[in-house]
């Protein structure tokens, strides 16, 4: 998707909002967004997938039915996920 121009008043809120998410709707709509910078959205994307693959282990770990080998393979599974 091409980036498109902001308004001059968001991009005056961006510049000080600093690193925070600015909320934004669309007109005539209820819908909340949230403009980010890039790094930004690029470090909490990184920081999701990390989480899920805690999460995953955390499951081998405490699920006493699986193995280790079905631990190891979810662990895979899950950090080979492709990166959105």
């Amino acid at each position: 998707m091409t980036p498109k121009p902001l308004s001059a008043d968001i991009a005056a809120d961006l510049d000080a909002a600093g690193d925070q998410p600015v909320p934004v709707t669309k007109p005539n709509d209820t819908k909340l967004f949230f403009v980010v910078d890039g790094e930004f959205l690029e470090r909490a994307k990184r920081a999701m997938r990390e989480s899920e693959v805690v999460a995953s282990v955390q499951r081998g770990v405490t699920d006493p039915g699986m193995s280790l080998e079905e631990s190891q393979e979810r662990t895979v599974t899950a950090i080979r996920q492709p990166q959105q």
